[in-house]
This record gives C-alpha cells, structure tokens and sequence, in this order.
C-alpha cells in the first residue's frame, strides 16, 4: 500500500499507455507522428526528472 508522501517511479510505458489511453477515451485518433510525440516528450521528461 502506497503511504501519504511516498514517491512512485512509473516506467515509461504506463506513462505512454495511460495517455494514449486517455486520447483514445476522448475520442481522439492517433497517428505515428502523435506516438512518436508523446514517446519522445515522456523520454525527455523523465530524464529531466533525473537531473
């Protein structure tokens, strides 16, 4: 069980799936280009977080 205050590290491909997803229930069609999009800014995101 997660504790108040406690940090969780979710792997990329949640966070990828959560928001494809997401457009998906919106009704939102994705083609390759949004894909690689949201691949690539989770990617820089996380490694920002890194830092």
């Amino acid at each position: 069980m997660i504790k108040p205050g406690e940090v969780i590290m979710l792997s990329h491909n949640v966070i990828e799936m959560t928001l494809i997803n997401a457009a998906k229930r919106q009704g939102v069609d994705l083609d390759s280009k949004d894909l690689l999009d949201i691949r690539t800014k989770v990617a820089a995101t996380l490694v920002a977080k890194e830092r």
